[in-house]
Parts: structure tokens; C-alpha cells; sequence
């Protein structure tokens, strides 16, 4: 995988005075290209030298990940098993794989109710490859704390390998995009939120480079458009909303800065790549859309001030040990550094921002996705159905390490006078400072961490100056030896990123967000329930019990590694009224009413809820005020009878089992109805007798968007959330059928196709120019120089080309 070759950019950086020793090196490798070899385009077409040493310093940032991302677990082995990985996503893959080994691509469930519009709901990755193939093993997995960390460490590696060629495609020297490849996975929402917890917002932040790498290759060095193509596709169709929202902000800043250097006949295939991609997000997200107007989710701007950053935290991030005032679910103040970038944000103190000017063109698409991003990390709380802007530190940290790699390349100081040293110091300084009056009471995290911060600056600056001074010295453009001026420094950075990590893991891994500690094992999720029959209800708040609980029940989407169908499932998508109604949170937990609830008698059927919901089994769990003495008073209602009780919970089971869910349940009087047929997207029943004003219906199945009738018409839902049909006078003898279809689907479908064709047709137009490139005769004038080189002997000043000069050069 030759990540230079294929992501490096050949338009200009300008360079300023400050760089001149790099300048010198990079002019010297460009003239050693124009008299030796062929021209940079040329040289990308054939096997380069040196494959090995390109690869060495992405493999070598690669393993930094994998070291670092392993630290935690030494503290505490369950870090990659929590919250939302628990409660969502490990479910999800068990019940995608199991589906896909049975031939099904699950699209709707009538047994998960709110839980079972996959379609809508985006995230189970349903047109993902990627996702799919997870899911697959992850059915075949026997533990699931094991498989959910390699998960993780996975996607962390994704990140690096693709950060460092993008840093690299600025203009960034091996060295820094070394160190900030090697960093960013282990900034601190990635680390302690997205790893432990919200996998899909590590899934789509490790993309996302990738596909920015790919898409400045196809702008600026006619690249093949299919890492672009295949990194986006995969990151739109993970299904998380906030990987596309950065996607569309990337398309939009390297539109602007295609303009601003004159690229302008490149920007037909920026605008034909994000109308394919835009086309696939359809696909994705259109049934969601679609079905918003009868879920939980708010659609107002509004700021409660949850998970919103401050600017003193964001101020702090180069602290390991700050704990930011960022309100969540844990208080006021964060549990974890969740706002901490990376140690070395001090060395932009070493950056010559009197050059930013020239540069600033050029960098235009990264600056632009750094507002955008800290801008919405700092704004409203609630945007539309857009909640939680903290989320997006991992995309901010991303952009403020890349363009410190590439303004250290670029625009370094002069001289690494101890001025500068002193300046980077002083950073390190006030940031503790500010960590400090977040957190005083654990003063001494905070001096450790400078401590450490003050180490690998000052090591850093000991080496750069003492390279930089030889190679004046002897007017060399490599240090002597020919090691590059960045290698000790860079690893200098990598040691103290881990040690940083280390300190961070000491104090932070065992104090994550609250954890059931539920089992890690397939096996350990399969004997809960074991006389539950037919369609199963849980009543209660299982988590309040703490571990003990999984001895008799489980929560959230590890429903679906147990045999029973239980309906308390997790979903982001609640159905209001259904929710309401029920008290039921997104995780499937329940107030203790939801029993009476159940058992209460609809107004309009005058039939008990439970039997509208086809429910067989209810568990019903102790609360933590209740004892066991309290959980046996229960009254067993008629018809029903208790199977199992212990100091949690009790099981009471129905004496005659009915269908399962999604079929009629109650019929208008006078109406006779069979059912014949009752699958998950399609019910089927055949009409006997019918009133003269006709009748209506009312099944167990939720009233999502997307239901039609061969026959009559939907009549408002029962409780405002079952699905109720309209059956007409002259229905006798007829067999109705019931279909569901999320809703635009027909154009979601057509979307994907089109998406599709239009990404097959822009690879083989690139190759069909790439052909026609290699055919044509070369028509260069003898003694002319060719495209991108310098002649020999000259320098042309105030420019390079990164990503072309020779590999031997100080840059590496």
C-alpha cells in the first residue's frame, strides 16, 4: 500500500525564508530529479525505490496506535466494552450476522417494535460491506469483550494509515506527519468516549481521511477517484449522521480551496464525486427522514449546554490530565480528558506565522473544515435532530494536528532559538494553568502531565537545534550520518505520546462511564429467560440492580444473543407515543407502571394492551426499594400464571400462547378476519363477514411510514401507534394484504443504483484518460525542462512541490 503514491498533491507551497534550510534540501532533490530520472508523474507509474522506507514511517505510526490503544487495557481489560458498544452496537453486529447466515437482509423487524425499523434507523450499516463482514464474525464470535476490542483497534489503525498520507499531501515532512499519525487516534474523545463506547463515531472518523486523501489526489494529480469513492461510500453508508455532515464539510472546503489555486477545471469531478456519494446518503437516510414526524427526536435549535465545549477546555487541550467543565451524563465537569488533543500542541510556538499568508491558499480546504468543526463543537446543543456537538472534538483534533504537521514542515522557525523553546514552554505552562483551575483538587495529574509535556518539548527543541546547527555548519542538507532532523525529535514525540497515554490510563481507564459489568462472554447471554415463550416484555430498570442482574434478565440490543424475543430493545429512534405510553427509554427500560399499563384496558378494543401487543411473557424486575418479599405480592393477573421468581424478578407467562406480533388482534364487531399469512414487511387475512358499514382492524404491529393496503384504507393508529385498517363493506371473501416498504424506498433503491453507476462510470473515465495519457507520444522540446522539475543547477525560489521531491531528502 504505497499511501504517497497515491495521496501525495503536486500544486505548489509557497516557502518563506524561514524554511530555507528545507528549501535548499527539497530545490537540491528536485534538481536531482530533472538531470537524473523522469519526470514525478512519470516515476508514480513505475514500482518506486525505496518502497520499504516509504512504508516504514505509516507502519511505524500504525504500531504507536496499537501500543498506545493496548495501555488501557492493562488498567482496565473491559475499556473497549462499554455504554453504547454494551447497550447497541455488539448486538446489532450478533443480529446482522445471524440474519445474513440465514439468508435474510434485515430491513424491518415487527418483534423488535420500536427497535425494528433498521431501514430508517441507518445505523445497522445495512449497504455497508464493511459492516456486514462485522457482523458475520461477530455472529461466530465467543466473546464478545475480545472481539469488540479488535474492533476498535481496527478502525484506530484505519485512522493512522490514512492521516498520514493526508498530512503528507499538504506539504508535511515524514517526520511530523509521522507523529501526528501516530497522535490523533489517541486524542481524548477517541480514546475514552468513541473507542469505549460510540464505535460508529470512530468508524466514520477513521474514514474520513482516507476519502480526504483520495479526493485531493483526484483534484490536484488527476488520481484515480476510487479511495476517494470507496473511503466515502463507507463512511456514508456506517449510517452515523455526523461522518456525513463532516464529509459534506470536507467536499465544500477543498471546493474552496480548488478555486483559490486556480483548479478550477478539477472541480467537475470534486462536484461528480459528491453527487454520487450525495446519492448513496440518500439511499441511507431518506426512510429515516421520512419516518422523523412519529419518532422522539426533537427538530428545534435550542442550547441546554450538554456536551457542548467551552473554550477554556478547548484552551487546555494540550493537557493530558484536563478534565474540561463539559455537562454530560456524568455532571458538570468531564470524568475523563475528553477535550485533550495531543501533549505537543506547544510546538506551534515554533510555527513562523509571518509566512501564514503565503501559505494560507493552500491550506484553505484544512482551515476551513478546523472552523467549521470547533465551530460546531462550541455551538447550540441542539440542532434539529443533531444533538450532542461534542462528538466532533475527534474531527477537530484531526484538522489541529494535521496543519501543525504541515506548518512545522513548512513555515518552521528561523532558528530554534530558546526564545521559541521558552515560548513553547510558556504554553505548556498557562494550559496547566488552566487544567488546574478546572480540576484543583487533583493538582499533581496535573504536574505529571507537564512534566512530561516539558520533557518532550524541551528533548525536541534540543534536537532540532542541534541538527539545524550541523547542517549549517557543514552546508549539508541531511544531518550527518544522513538522518533525517526529525527523526530523534519524532521519536521523542511517540515516547511521550505513549507515556502520555499511560499517565491518562493510570488515572482515567478505571473510572470510564458507569458499567453494568455485563458478561463477555456469547454463552453468558443465552441462559437468561429460559421458560420465556412467544413475544416478551421487560418492566423495569434493570441497570439499577447493577451486575447482579444478568443473572436473570439483560439490557438494551443484548436481547438479541438470547433466545427469547424481547421487545425492550435499544434504539435512537424511539417512537414517541409508543414510548410515552409505555414509559420506555431508548435503552428498552421501563417505569414500574409499564404493568399496570399493560394490563389496563384499551378504551377503544376493550381488550387489555398486553393482548393488543401479542405479549406472551412479562418479566418484571425489583426496584432498588423493593425487597423479595415486595416482588411476590404481585397479583397474578387472570389467564396468566407466575413460571420462575427469585430476589430480582419474577416471570409470569400467558396459559394459551398466542401468535406472534404483527398479526389482527382485535376486529371490529360483526367483522370476521383470519390471518394467513404474517412476516415482518407483509401481513395477509382474509375478510368473512363484514358489517354493513364496514369495520375496522387493529394489529400488533407499530404505525411506521411506509404501510399500504391492497384493500381499504389505513385509519388513524389505535393508542395512536398501532397500525388500524379500514376495511370496506364490500371486502367479504377477499384476502387483504398489508405491505411495508420504508417510506422512499422506491427512490432510495433507484438513489443507490445511480450512485453506483455513476461511481462505475467516473473509474472508467480515469482510466480511460489514464490510457490515452500513456499512448500519447511525449512532445517535450530537446534541453526543455519537464513539468514539476527544475533544471539542473537552478533553484527556483519560494517554491516546492510536496509530495515529489526524492526520498532521500531532509523531509524524511
Amino acid at each position: 500500500m504505497q499511501w504517497k503514491a497515491r495521496c501525495s498533491v503536486s500544486h505548489p507551497v509557497t516557502t518563506s525564508s524561514a524554511g530555507a534550510t528545507a528549501e535548499r534540501e527539497d530545490a537540491g532533490a528536485l534538481q536531482t530529479a530533472a538531470g537524473k530520472g523522469p519526470t514525478p508523474e512519470r516515476s508514480e507509474r513505475t514500482p518506486p525505490r525505496g518502497t520499504l522506507r516509504r512504508l516504514l514511517p505509516p507502519v511505524a505510526a500504525c504500531l504507536v496506535v496499537i501500543v498506545g490503544a493496548l495501555i488501557p487495557l492493562y488498567f482496565n481489560s473491559r475499556f473497549y466494552y462499554y455504554a453504547d458498544t454494551q447497550d447497541g452496537a455488539f448486538g446489532i453486529w450478533f443480529e446482522l450476522g445471524e440474519k445474513l447466515r440465514n439468508g435474510e437482509w434485515p430491513i424491518f423487524s415487527t418483534q423488535a417494535w420500536m427497535a425494528g425499523n433498521y431501514a430508517a434507523e441507518g445505523q445497522w450499516g445495512l449497504w455497508n460491506p464493511l459492516i456486514l463482514g462485522i457482523g458475520l464474525l461477530a455472529s461466530y464470535s465467543s466473546n464478545v469483550l475480545v472481539f469488540s476490542t479488535l474492533v476498535k483497534l481496527f478502525f484506530m489503525v484505519v485512522a493512522a494509515a490514512g492521516i498520514y498520507p493526508l498530512a503528507r499531501s499538504y506539504g508535511a515532512k515524514v517526520g511530523p506527519a509521522f507523529v501526528v499519525a501516530a497522535a490523533a487516534p489517541l486524542a481524548g474523545f477517541t480514546l475514552f468516549m468513541d473507542a469505549p463506547s460510540w464505535v460508529t463515531n470512530l468508524m466514520v472518523w477513521s474514514l474520513l481521511p482516507a476519502a480526504w486523501c483520495g479526493l485531493r489526489s483526484m483534484v490536484y494529480r488527476s488520481g484515480s477517484p476510487i479511495l476517494a469513492l470507496v473511503a466515502g461510500y463507507l463512511l456514508i453508508t456506517i449510517g452515523y449522521v455526523h461522518g456525513t455532515l463532516m464529509l459534506v464539510f470536507l467536499f465544500l472546503g477543498l471546493l474552496l480551496e480548488a478555486l483559490l489555486l486556480g483548479k478550477g477545471r478539477q472541480v467537475w469531478k470534486l462536484l461528480a464525486t459528491g453527487a454520487a456519494l450525495g446519492l448513496i446518503a440518500v439511499t441511507v437516510y431518506l426512510p429515516g427522514v421520512l419516518s422523523a414526524g412519529v419518532t422522539a427526536r426533537a427538530d428545534s435549535l435550542a442550547n441546554d449546554g450538554f456536551m457542548v465545549a467551552d473554550l477554556t477546555g478547548l484552551a487546555s487541550a494540550g493537557v493530558a490530565t484536563s478534565l474540561p467543565q463539559l455537562i454530560g451524563w456524568w455532571g458538570t465537569y468531564a470524568k475523563e480528558p475528553l477535550l485533550y488533543i495531543a501533549w505537543f500542541l506547544p510546538l506551534y510556538a515554533w510555527v513562523r506565522w509571518s509566512s501564514f499568508r503565503q501559505h494560507a491558499q493552500a491550506l484553505s480546504g484544512l482551515l476551513f473544515m478546523l472552523v467549521l468543526s470547533v465551530a460546531f463543537v462550541v455551538g447550540p446543543g441542539q440542532m434539529g435532530p443533531l444533538r450532542y456537538p461534542a462528538r466532533i472534538m475527534p474531527f477537530v483534533a484531526l484538522t489541529v494536528l494535521v496543519l501543525l504537521a504541515v506548518l512545522l514542515s513548512r513555515m518552521p522557525a528561523p532558528a530554534f532559538t530558546r526564545m521559541r523553546l521558552g515560548a513553547a514552554l510558556v504554553l505548556v505552562l498557562a494550559g496547566t494553568f488552566l487544567a488546574f483551575g478546572q480540576d484543583p483538587l487533583h493538582w499533581r495529574r496535573h504536574v505529571i502531565a507537564a512534566a512530561l509535556s516539558g520533557v518532550g518539548v524541551y528533548l525536541s527543541w534540543l534536537f532540532l537545534r542541534r541538527s539545524a546547527t550541523r547542517a549549517q555548519a557543514g552546508g549539508q542538507t541531511r544531518t550527518s550520518g544522513g538522518r533525517s532532523p526529525w527523526l530523534r525529535p519524532s521519536a521523542v514525540i511517540a515516547v511521550v505520546t505513549l507515556a502520555t497515554v499511560g499517565v491518562q490510563a493510570h488515572y482515567f481507564a478505571r473510572d470510564l462511564q458507569s458499567d453494568p459489568n455485563a458478561p463477555v462472554t456469547v454463552a453468558e447471554y443465552q441462559s437468561q429467560l429460559p421458560q420465556a415463550e412467544g413475544d416478551t416484555f421487560v418492566v423495569g430498570t434493570g441497570s439499577q440492580l447493577g451486575s447482579s442482574m444478568f443473572s436473570d434478565t439483560l439490557l438494551a440490543n443484548t436481547w438479541y444473543l438470547n433466545r427469547a424475543k424481547v421487545q425492550n430493545l435499544y434504539t435512537p429512534l424511539q417512537y414517541k407515543t409508543y414510548s410515552e405510553d409505555l414509559c420506555m427509554t431508548h435503552r428498552g427500560e421501563t417505569c414500574p407502571a409499564a404493568f399496570d399499563k399493560l394490563f389496563s384496558v384499551d378504551a377503544k378494543t376493550g381488550l387489555l394492551l398486553v393482548d393488543l401487543l401479542s405479549i406472551d411473557s412479562v418479566q418484571v424486575l425489583r426496584t432498588p426499594t423493593q425487597t423479595e418479599a415486595d416482588l411476590l405480592k404481585l397479583q397474578v393477573p387472570a389467564g396468566w400464571e407466575r413460571v420462575s421468581a427469585d430476589e430480582d424478578s419474577i416471570l409470569l407467562r400467558r396459559m394459551e400462547l398466542t401468535s406472534d406480533a404483527g398479526g389482527v388482534e382485535w376486529a371490529t364487531p360483526g367483522l370476521a378476519v383470519t390471518d394467513e399469512a404474517n412476516s415482518p414487511q407483509k401481513l395477509s387475512f382474509r375478510v368473512g363477514a363484514v358489517p354493513s358499514g364496514g369495520g375496522q382492524v387493529v394489529l400488533s404491529r407499530l404505525a411506521w411510514p411506509g404501510y399500504t393496503v391492497s384493500a381499504g384504507t389505513l385509519a388513524d393508529p389505535d393508542r395512536d401507534y398501532l397500525v388500524t385498517v379500514n376495511v370496506p363493506a364490500d371486502a367479504a371473501g377477499t384476502v387483504i394484504e398489508l405491505d411495508f416498504q420504508p417510506p422512499g424506498w422506491s427512490v432510495a433503491v433507484g438513489a443507490f443504483v445511480l450512485g453506483m453507476v455513476l461511481m462505475v462510470l467516473l473509474s472508467v473515465l480515469h482510466l480511460i484518460q489514464r490510457v490515452r495519457n500513456r499512448r500519447r507520444p511525449a512532445t517535450v522540446a530537446p534541453g526543455a525542462v519537464t513539468p514539476g522539475a527544475v533544471a539542473p543547477g537552478t533553484v527556483t525560489p519560494g517554491t516546492v512541490t510536496p509530495g515529489t521531491a526524492s526520498e532521500g531528502a531532509l523531509e524524511r
